[in-house]
């Protein structure tokens, strides 16, 4: 069952968010206090205190580390001139997809696939009913594979915000927003004296909803809490290479 459909081109929205404007159904914006040395020390301050950078980040990244056996399907897309659709898939405890359709002609699409028959890494060149081609990937060629599609998981994102936030000084801000997902749990970690640039959000606990940090962009379309098991396979009628016999 969908946890949420939403039409192609849904991305205005998404796009003003990137350009540093909240949206207007932001709600529950919650800004880290600087700690003084008085507050550091435990001495009394007046008002109520708001929690500081580090206890906003260590909260969002645990609400990103959960859900670790959740299926899910999410489809995203890229910002940038070079645009791509990627759909990321996975169905605890073994089976995944990573997906890359550039939305360019001519452009090659790819796909990791893993399922009970072992990991493979498929290819279509061309345009229209053009066959697949598969390999299958040995452990040394999975781990590198694994890489090109580690910035779309939410372990990386927390694992970078524990220690990228505090040595950058940003201050953060919580907010929640709806961005073709409802309910997006966001974190802003911008820069000193702006807002907006540097964004992640989640869309469910250990799934991404939006990126936006340095040159990476991208921002969630559609979720999916029962991933087809047809995803999961390879493509119908792909040319297959497997392994030869005594390769990991």
């Amino acid at each position: 069952m969908s946890l949420v459909t939403s039409h192609r081109g849904a991305t205005v929205a998404g796009a003003i968010l990137l350009t540093g404007i909240c949206l207007a159904g932001c709600t529950g914006v919650t800004a880290a206090k600087k700690l003084t040395p008085a507050a550091a020390s435990g001495s009394a301050t007046a008002g109520r205190a708001l929690p500081s950078g580090k206890a906003l980040v260590d909260s969002f990244a645990a609400r990103l580390q959960s859900g670790a056996g959740t299926p899910f399907e999410a489809d995203y897309f890229t910002a940038g001139r070079a645009s791509t659709r990627i759909v990321y898939a996975v169905r605890p405890p073994g089976e995944l997809l990573f997906k890359v359709t550039p939305l360019g002609k001519g452009k090659p699409r790819t796909q990791i696939v893993v399922n009970q028959s072992g990991e493979y890494r498929c290819v279509q060149r061309g345009t229209g009913h053009v066959r697949w081609t598969c390999r299958q990937l040995s452990k040394a060629s999975a781990a590198v594979q694994h890489k090109a599609f580690d910035v779309y998981t939410a372990a990386h994102w927390a694992a970078f915000l524990k220690t990228f936030v505090p040595a950058a000084g940003a201050k953060v801000t919580t907010f929640t927003t709806s961005l073709n997902v409802a309910g997006l749990h966001c974190l802003d970690f911008s820069p000193p004296g702006t807002s907006g640039v540097d964004v992640i959000c989640a869309a469910a606990p250990g799934v991404l909803g939006l990126v936006t940090f340095h040159v990476t962009s991208f921002m969630i379309e559609s979720l999916d809490s029962s991933p087809p098991a047809s995803l999961f396979q390879l493509p119908p009628g792909a040319k297959v290479t497997r392994l030869k016999a005594g390769r990991k």
